[in-house]
């Protein structure tokens, strides 16, 4: 298993504890978690893309980063969808926010 692949499974698999932490997952935080995993699939071919040469620079970091960003503001926008975003799912974007590290570029 790659560095990739460990971070972003460690990723959701906090995004799913969290989700079940009261025992139940909603409409909208099973739609968060296969927004998630379909996302983070995507950020791991741009990571590996980044990390292909040994060295992440300056323009793939800012690559990531705006993905990552994108990423957010859509599970944001999942979560909102009802106009309200619940404890748990805020708890699930952060984990999100947390499980998730761009590398910085090499100098």
């Amino acid at each position: 298993m790659s560095e990739t692949d460990k971070i972003l499974a460690k990723a959701m698999m906090n995004i799913i504890e969290v989700a079940a932490k009261d025992g139940l997952i909603t409409e909208e935080e099973k739609a968060l978690i296969d927004f998630a995993e379909i996302s983070l699939r995507k950020l791991q071919i741009e990571l590996e893309d980044a990390f292909a040469d040994g060295i992440t620079t300056e323009s793939e970091e800012s690559r990531l980063s705006e993905l990552k960003n994108k990423i957010v503001d859509s599970v944001t926008d999942i979560a909102n969808y009802d106009d309200i975003i619940s404890k748990d799912e805020m708890a699930m974007i952060m984990a999100y926010l947390v499980g998730i590290k761009i590398p910085k570029s090499s100098d």
